[in-house]
C-alpha cells in the first residue's frame, strides 16, 4: 500500500506532502482498531528534520486570528472521493484562514496535518512541501491564496 497526499490551494497551487510515519500507523490504527482522533490543518513556517514534532513546527501566533482548523472524520470535512490516473483518494473540505485586526504574526511556507488521538500522543500526519514563496495573510490576502484542500491517495 501507498500513500501520499498534497494540499490544493484554491488558485490552483499543487503543494506535495509526506506523510509521516506517524501518520500511515494513526491511519491504520483508526482503520483496523476503530481508533478515534481529531485532524486540523495548521500554517507554519521553517525547514523541518523527518523526525519532527508538533512542538517543533513554528506557527503564526494567535494574534489577529490564527488558529489551526480542525477537520471531522465525516462526509462534510472529508466530501470527495474519487480517482486520478489509477489512484483513489479522498479531498477534504475547503479550509481558510482570514486575519482580523491585522496581519498574521509571521509569513508561512508550509501546512501541516496534526493529529492527536487517544492512543498516540498526537504528532503530525503530513508536512508539505514549501509554498513557491513565504505567505503573509493579512486582510486584504485575496480568498484564493489562503484556502486549501487536503488531498491524501491511496494505491
Amino acid at each position: 500500500m501507498h500513500l501520499r497526499g498534497e494540499f490544493h490551494r484554491a488558485d490552483g497551487l499543487v503543494i506535495p506532502n509526506n506523510i509521516t510515519t506517524f501518520g500511515a500507523r494513526a491511519l491504520l490504527a483508526m482503520g483496523f482498531r476503530g481508533e478515534a482522533c481529531t485532524l486540523s490543518v495548521g500554517l507554519c513556517s521553517g525547514v523541518y528534520d523527518p523526525d519532527l514534532v508538533i512542538g517543533d513546527l513554528v506557527e503564526p501566533t494567535t494574534t489577529n486570528g490564527y488558529a489551526r482548523i480542525a477537520l471531522a472524520r465525516n462526509a462534510t470535512d472529508w466530501p470527495t472521493e474519487d480517482s486520478l490516473n489509477g489512484e483513489e483518494y479522498a479531498e477534504s473540505k475547503n479550509v481558510f484562514w482570514t486575519a482580523s485586526g491585522g496581519n498574521f504574526s509571521a509569513p508561512i511556507t508550509r501546512l501541516f496535518l496534526f493529529m492527536v488521538s487517544s492512543d498516540f500522543t498526537g504528532g503530525i500526519f503530513g508536512l508539505s512541501a514549501a509554498l513557491p514563496e513565504p505567505l503573509l495573510i493579512t486582510p486584504t490576502t485575496p480568498l484564493g491564496e489562503r484556502t486549501f484542500r487536503y488531498r491524501v491517495y491511496l494505491r
